[in-house]
């Protein structure tokens, strides 16, 4: 039963099916970022809070039977939840957040010190997606000491998450060099096309 209300909580409660119910398709089309600066810094805010709720909240509450394996269970769960539930709609990171809130649920005392860790690091990057992750180091050395089986699930995630964000940026690489290319290519044509103009002139001057 625990289980499944985790589930429900990570698929139900989903900013990518409350947003996809509004725009449509279209959303497929636009990203996640647009989509903040649209809507405000205030929608930002509560995604933030509904993604972390979905991962805090499931493990508090049901922490009667806190052993390792129920809470690595329940952390499965709720982020089968939360990639499920997103489609057609790409996570975007909300993953990671429901991670820290699993995590802070398991470790109620660390919460303080990662807010400070992750709340420094935007001051610095100004990149919440760059600054996240790398806060998410200090979790993975506190997690890793507390229980192996959540430490393993947020590995897998971690890894997930960055092989998505390589293939994107491979693929914004790829447009790019075609970009360049392109103009590259326009480029020497226009070249070409004006030295062959300049040579014509010049004959059709001397004869």
């Amino acid at each position: 039963m625990e289980i499944m209300i985790s589930f429900a909580l990570g698929f139900f409660l989903n900013e990518g099916r409350i947003l996809f119910k509004i725009f449509g398709k279209n959303l497929d089309y636009i990203k996640n970022k647009v989509i903040m600066q649209e809507l405000g810094f205030s929608y930002f805010l509560l995604c933030i809070f509904l993604n972390f709720s979905k991962g805090f909240l499931p493990i508090v509450i049901f922490s009667q039977n806190n052993t390792d394996i129920h809470n690595a269970f329940l952390a499965c769960s709720i982020l089968f939840g939360v990639y499920l539930g997103s489609k057609p709609v790409k996570t975007e990171g909300s993953e990671l957040v429901a991670l820290i809130g699993i995590i802070s649920g398991c470790i109620l005392e660390s919460i303080q010190i990662f807010a400070a860790i992750l709340i420094s690091l935007l001051l610095i990057l100004k990149n919440f997606k760059i600054s996240l992750t790398i806060a998410m180091v200090y979790y993975l050395i506190v997690i890793f000491q507390i229980n192996i089986f959540l430490f393993i699930i947020v590995i897998i995630i971690l890894v997930n998450y960055a092989i998505y964000n390589v293939a994107l940026f491979s693929s914004h690489i790829n447009t790019m060099k075609e970009k360049i290319i392109f103009l590259l290519i326009k480029g020497v044509r226009g070249c070409y096309e004006s030295i062959l103009y300049s040579i014509t002139k010049f004959f059709k001057k001397s004869f």
